[in-house]
């Protein structure tokens, strides 16, 4: 192979073009080096395998596929090195997406050696990770290969979808949407499709792999099967774990990308049912991409059926804004939001079916209720339809105010109002802490004053001062009335408040009190009831031996008689 290769360097050197020989010289020395590794590990008997052998098979595979993208740059004036780079319309209209030279291309002992991967001598022999690695590059060997490799590549595709361990089907289910854009609409109908309707029914390791790309590959199958396969999208919602709440996430995000594949009645009937489930979950992610999914509907609706429309807002209405459960209410708020933001419905439209809905949820009891309310209306204020319309403005920035007023911090900052002075919510505490915050707040508005021993006279304003004895018995001060009466008024009220207090000690001490009582007039009763037991087995047992002194009469007579 060196002399071969030393010889077609001499014919380049005769004529050579450094344009197009340039690359040509290192695509052939990058293919003699791989075939000689082939011949390599052909030659090897399987019981000397080893690891490495398939690290350099993987090494082959990779620089193989560079080869064959670059020499397409070269030769072909229109490359598929980037499949996503292509629309949907050009995939789906083309049923060979690669050219049949690509095949002769690649070297057939590379695709024997891809095809003994799922060998089971060789898995047991060499790695068992190879039935693994053949199901995650099977895309990459169908881009290679194109539609004309496809016979000689489909045993592969049914073995490795029909084997034992689930992380190989797995592998393979999240790489359909991308075969059937390589393979064109006839061959996926005839040899995809029936692998995706046993992932359907396959582990839920599995059908998170459908469902991840479950739109992309409806675009590309019939209108027909579209239509045939609606029913069960259902059976991903009802046949999962309800903890895994990202699979039901991941649901919602691809039926909103395939509603634009349906007609409205199919909409209606099969996705609508789905979209409401979704936004009564339990979790908020899960409930905020349920309302990008029902105004992706509600858009279709207005713009097809109008009727449909305005039923499902009542629906809505109902459902949510209506509802005992405050997240749900909360979600109907959210989803007005998302209509505004999205502008899913016509500005008339949503004025005459929901903003009446969503203003009256501003009383509500719940705080994270009127919180969302407080955001939305205040962003509605700022709306130019709004700004147009004096009446509404005017109903709106009522609903404003009232929330800017709130009781609650949250709500009245929410609704770009102040919050609530200190004082205030010291005072609202008062009923369930004790009294002394409360004191304490008022406390702080009298005068301070300190009293200095040692005979020194301090003053403390103008019109107050301080003196005291070397002793400390005698202490003159001076206050005015009014504030003398402050102090005494603080006084008064905190004996008021501990002769209350005492008050109720003496209540609650009389309640113990009888509550004693009580419990010895039961032990009396119970007393009574124990001594009156005592008297009917006292008379039990004098009838039982009277019965005992008739029966001897009896068998007294008895001998007599005998």
């Amino acid at each position: 192979e060196e002399e071969e290769q030393e010889e077609e360097e001499e014919e380049r050197t005769a004529s050579f073009d450094p344009k197009s020989e340039s690359t040509a010289f290192t695509n052939t020395q990058q293919f003699s080096e791989e075939k000689a590794v082939v011949h390599f590990l052909d030659e090897e008997d399987d019981d000397q395998c080893t690891q490495p052998q398939s690290c350099d098979l993987m090494k082959i595979i990779n620089r193989t596929v560079s080869e064959e993208c670059l020499v397409q740059q070269t030769s072909t004036p229109a490359p598929l090195t980037n499949v996503s780079s292509l629309s949907d319309m050009e995939l789906t209209t083309s049923d060979h997406p690669a050219t049949p030279q690509s095949f002769e291309m690649v070297p057939a002992e590379l695709l024997e050696y891809y095809f003994g991967m799922i060998d089971q001598v060789k898995v047991q022999q060499v790695d068992g990770e190879l039935p693994f690695l053949c199901a995650y590059s099977f895309p990459g060997v169908v881009h290679t290969l194109g539609a004309a490799g496809w016979p000689q590549l489909k045993p592969i595709f049914d073995h490795l979808s029909q084997h034992m361990h689930w992380k190989i089907r797995r592998a393979l289910a999240f790489s359909l949407h991308d075969m059937a854009r390589l393979l064109g609409s006839e061959t996926t109908v005839s040899d995809v499709l029936p692998v995706f309707e046993d992932f359907l029914k396959d582990v839920e390791d599995v059908r998170i792999g459908v469902l991840s790309s479950l739109s992309d590959l409806f675009k590309i199958i019939p209108n027909h099967k579209r239509t045939e396969y609606l029913p069960l999208v259902r059976d991903f919602l009802e046949d999962h774990n309800e903890r895994n709440w990202r699979y039901r996430l991941k649901l919602a995000e691809q039926l909103s990308l395939m509603c634009h594949l349906y007609q409205p009645d199919l909409i209606t009937n099969h996705i609508t049912p789905l979209a409401l489930d979704l936004a009564s979950d339990k979790v908020s992610d899960l409930r905020t991409a349920a309302g990008e999914l029902l105004c992706v509907i509600l858009a279709i609706m207005e713009e097809k059926v109008h009727e449909s429309c305005i039923d499902l807002l009542s629906v809505l209405k109902d459902e949510f804004a209506n509802s005992a459960r405050w997240t749900l209410r909360l979600m109907y708020i959210n989803l007005c939001d998302q209509i505004i933001t999205l502008g899913s419905l016509s500005w008339d439209l949503f004025k005459s079916e929901c903003l009446s809905s969503l203003l009256h949820l501003h009383t509500d009891g719940v705080p994270n209720v009127r919180i969302a309310v407080a955001r939305v209306t205040k962003s509605l204020l700022s709306n130019s339809k709004v700004l147009s319309d004096s009446s509404l403005y005017e109903q709106i920035f009522k609903a404003v105010e009232l929330l800017q007023g709130d009781c609650d911090n949250d709500v009245r900052c929410s609704a770009g109002g102040s919050p609530l002075p200190r004082q205030h919510k010291l005072m609202e505490s008062e009923s369930s802490t004790s009294l002394e915050p409360w004191f304490q707040a008022d406390i702080d508005n009298v005068p301070e004053y300190n009293l200095v021993s040692g005979g020194e006279e301090v003053f403390l304003s103008d019109e107050q001062s301080v003196t005291s004895s070397n002793h400390g018995t005698n202490v003159n001060h001076v206050v005015e009335p009014q504030e003398h009466s402050a102090i005494e008024i603080k006084s008064s009220l905190w004996e008021g408040d501990h002769a209350h207090t005492n008050q109720e000690h003496t209540h609650h001490n009389q309640e113990h009190t009888h509550h004693d009582q009580e419990h010895t007039h039961h032990d009396q009763e119970h007393t009574h009831h124990n001594q009156e037991h005592t008297h009917h087995d006292q008379e039990h047992t004098h009838h039982d031996q009277e019965h005992t002194h008739h029966n001897q009469e009896h068998t007294h007579h008895n001998q007599e008689h005998t």
